[in-house]
């Protein structure tokens, strides 16, 4: 992702603390179908358990 302020792949705020991606959602059976299969696109894209916490590279 490009910086808007610098204009390169880095932060001008130099390196910044890894964050988990968390979904917080109402209970399955409540939630809209957009939100489900938006769930699940995380899932798909950055696994279960996500890869880095696999030790593996993004594919």
């Amino acid at each position: 992702m490009r910086c808007s302020q610098t204009g390169t792949n880095e932060s001008p705020h130099g390196d910044l603390p890894s964050q988990g991606i968390h979904a917080v959602a109402t209970a399955r059976a409540h939630q809209p179908p957009k939100v489900r299969v938006f769930i699940e696109a995380l899932r798909t894209r950055f696994g279960d358990p996500p890869y880095w916490e696999r030790g593996e590279a993004p594919a």
